[in-house]
């Protein structure tokens, strides 16, 4: 996943997510968000926070920003999912997968994916401050059986609402339940 789509006001996302406190309006935010580009966020801080970051996380082990990330043993992400003030959600409208192979121009062909019974929804992210700022990444999860033909080893964790609030405030054990693929009878590709 390379991109996805947040079609949504901050008044629709504060109304969608119980938001708090809104920041001033990022004119550099875009409805298409790409890797290395300002996105809202949401976080817990005494209260839901629309924030804005930009996509790509900079582990303390790593030299180089990531935009998502599966193997969450690893040092760099535990530290992040330990840390409720760390993990955040992220609104979308829809997420963009590229097909595994070429169509008869040579090009993969992009395939937008949305949730019909959820128009906004929110992915699992974790986020962090770094030297130019603050970013957040996606985490990822095994395929689920829509997705696997077009992106056979991961797809972004998308969380149920009634899970927004145990992904930012519950413990490593309660979060590490949530990180499974979305059903595939919930989703839509276009």
């Amino acid at each position: 996943m390379n991109r996805y789509r947040i079609d949504a006001s901050q008044a629709e996302l504060r109304l969608k997510f119980g938001i708090v406190v809104v920041r001033e309006p990022d004119p550099a935010i875009e409805s298409e968000v790409t890797p290395k580009s300002p996105a809202y966020v949401i976080r817990n801080y005494g209260g839901l926070i629309l924030d804005t970051m930009s996509w790509g996380f900079q582990p303390a082990t790593r030299n180089r920003s990531v935009v998502h990330e599966g193997n969450l043993l690893s040092p760099a992400w535990r530290a992040a999912i330990e840390r409720p003030d760390r993990r955040c959600l992220v609104p979308a409208t829809s997420y963009c997968e590229m097909t595994a192979k070429a169509g008869a121009d040579g090009q993969r062909q992009k395939k937008w994916v949305s949730l019909p019974g959820h128009p906004i929804f929110a992915f699992a992210g974790v986020w962090s401050s770094f030297l130019e700022g603050r970013g957040f990444a996606l985490l990822t999860t095994t395929a689920n059986a829509l997705l696997s033909p077009l992106q056979p080893s991961s797809m972004p964790v998308i969380l149920h609402e009634q899970d927004y609030d145990t992904w930012l405030t519950g413990t490593p054990e309660e979060v590490s339940i949530l990180i499974q693929p979305y059903s595939s009878k919930e989703m839509a590709i276009e």
